[in-house]
């Protein structure tokens, strides 16, 4: 397997010497190879993003829930409240206008935001 150059220096080929070196290194004590990463080193970058994305799905959908709930509850108590005013006698016309334009400025709001949400 040796061959000599042109000074008649015997060497061996490069393969072989890699060769040797891999199988010194497999057997010397405290030289270790780098082994094959596992499953979970190679899909765990993938699952750290996965996960990121279900909480911060979970956290989003907990705020719009909220959201959604508060606003129900405020047009539900101002509905109380012009039936109330309707049912003693007293002219509602005027809270009845601000709820319709606040609801209207909520409407063209939610519909200018609705192309954010996927």
């Amino acid at each position: 397997m040796a061959h000599e150059n042109r000074r008649g220096v015997r060497s061996w080929p490069a393969h072989a010497a890699a060769a040797g070196l891999v199988s010194l290194a497999a057997t010397w004590p405290g030289i270790a190879l780098a082994a094959e990463p596992t499953l979970l080193e190679r899909f765990g970058p993938l699952g750290g993003s996965l996960a990121f994305s279900f909480v911060a799905g979970f956290v989003l959908g907990k705020i719009a829930r909220k959201t959604v709930r508060t606003a129900a509850v405020v047009a539900g108590i101002a509905a109380l409240g012009i039936f109330l005013l309707g049912r003693y006698g007293i002219d509602g016309s005027g809270a009845a206008q601000w709820v319709d334009a606040g609801s209207a400025w909520v409407g063209e709001n939610v519909e200018g935001g609705g192309r954010y949400l996927a």
